[in-house]
């Protein structure tokens, strides 16, 4: 019987859509891009890190105000960075 129940799915469901397919392809292919760069800038810190030794850099206010501007708005309100408001 074909559209029969068979453990809550029909028979007609059980392939994926192309465009599931599409969609999925697409998914794994930004997060394998974002994966690389986070790799790139990881190892650029490293090397900068390495190239600084042990100076410590001391930023401004204005310096740290304009680092975080980009995080979480979650993260302000936990109290974890108050200066930055």
């Amino acid at each position: 019987m074909s559209g029969a129940k068979t453990g809550g799915l029909t028979s007609h469901n059980c392939s994926p859509h192309p465009f599931h397919l599409l969609l999925a392809a697409l998914a794994h292919w930004v997060n394998r891009e974002q994966s690389e760069i986070i790799d790139c800038l990881r190892e650029e810190n490293g090397v900068l890190r390495d190239r600084l030794g042990s100076n410590r850099i001391r930023f401004t206010d204005a310096e740290r105000r304009r680092s975080v501007q980009k995080l979480d708005y979650r993260v302000k309100f936990r109290g974890s960075i108050d200066w930055a408001r």
